[in-house]
């Protein structure tokens, strides 16, 4: 997003700065450029939901990590605060942000490619579940439901930083005209 500060842009890069050593325990460690302008950093932050698993149908909690790259970028005027480059690990099966997006046949090709060009336990087991319509039903709405509390926290954590760099700005502009 786009937040409209009445500062040069240096002031605002320098605020941006002091934001990222502010949220983040080593800020030198998470940034990966800071020029004239710009500044950019990586992050991470963890999810977790419950999964209501393939293997005997039981729930287990799933935590994953997402990592992202955080870009903040200042002109005079204005600074742009974007977040790109998400990515998932965690839960023991590797999971991209938008497998959670598809419909039951892009879940299918997916599970299938992965199952055909993987050697894990429970191989064979999947493969045989995406051949019957009533259970590979059953795993993709058991992964979509898992997908939606995931992605409603990646969201929130998302809309949670950049509120919380746009709160630091505002209040950052008031201590300038006490």
């Amino acid at each position: 997003s786009i937040h409209e500060i009445d500062w040069p842009k240096e002031k605002l890069k320098e605020k941006a700065e002091e934001w990222v050593v502010r949220v983040y325990n080593n800020s030198k460690y998470v940034t990966r450029l800071n020029n004239e302008t710009q500044v950019i950093t990586k992050g991470s932050f963890d999810v977790g939901a419950d999964f209501k698993s393939a293997f005997g149908g039981f729930k287990v909690f799933v935590e994953r990590t997402v990592d992202y790259t955080m870009d903040i970028e200042s002109k005079d005027g204005r600074v742009k605060f974007e977040i790109n480059q998400l990515s998932m690990e965690g839960g023991g099966f590797p999971t991209q942000i938008m497998w959670y997006l598809n419909d039951l046949e892009g879940y299918k090709s997916i599970m299938r490619d992965y199952c055909e060009n993987n050697d894990f336990t429970g191989r064979k087991y999947l493969l045989n579940r995406l051949d019957n319509d009533k259970k590979v039903s059953k795993d993709y709405q058991n992964t979509s439901d898992h997908g939606k509390e995931i992605i409603a926290q990646i969201i929130d954590k998302l809309d949670s930083l950049n509120d919380s760099f746009y709160k630091f700005l505002k209040s950052e502009k008031s201590k300038d005209d006490w």
